[in-house]
């Protein structure tokens, strides 16, 4: 269940937020996307339990795709 997955949330270039959520969903069963702000480009990434390997190297051979990891502490007025 998704209460079960490791959250990660991520700074990714607005107009990548699509491709990222396309690409994971492609995966099927891997990773649900939610976007937290649009504007600020944040996403909240749940990965399936046992899959987060998996996950980050997906994540690495998409280098092209620009993201990066934040912590929760550092998104104005984020949702949790």
């Amino acid at each position: 269940m998704w209460y079960e997955s490791t959250r990660r949330y991520y700074r990714v270039h607005p107009e990548d937020i699509c491709y990222l959520t396309f690409t994971l969903e492609a995966y099927e069963g891997l990773a649900i996307v939610t976007t937290v702000n649009k504007e600020l480009g944040i996403v909240r990434v749940h990965i399936a339990p046992g899959w987060e390997e998996e996950f980050d190297a997906i994540v690495k051979s998409e280098a092209w795709i620009r993201m990066e990891a934040v912590e929760i502490g550092d998104i104005s007025g984020s949702d949790t």
